[in-house]
């Protein structure tokens, strides 16, 4: 979301925002395959998830808002 702040117009801002959202959706993604092959215990898929949940709504957020 920092590189957000830094971006140079308003297409760039969208793009930037639009590409940390494509990665937080990788993490979740990769966080629930872990989590699916017991590589991470429920209290650490739920506490990542907790952490990762908002990150992804704030993103959808921002895209939605800055859509070109």
């Amino acid at each position: 979301m920092t590189e957000g702040q830094f971006a140079v117009s308003k297409a760039d801002f969208h793009a930037k925002n639009a590409i940390a959202l494509k990665e937080a959706a990788e993490s979740e993604y990769w966080i629930s395959l872990l989590f699916k092959a017991d590589y991470l215990l429920r209290k650490e898929y739920e506490s990542l998830m907790a952490d990762l949940l908002p990150i992804i709504k704030i993103l959808t957020k921002i895209v939605k808002n800055s859509d070109e």
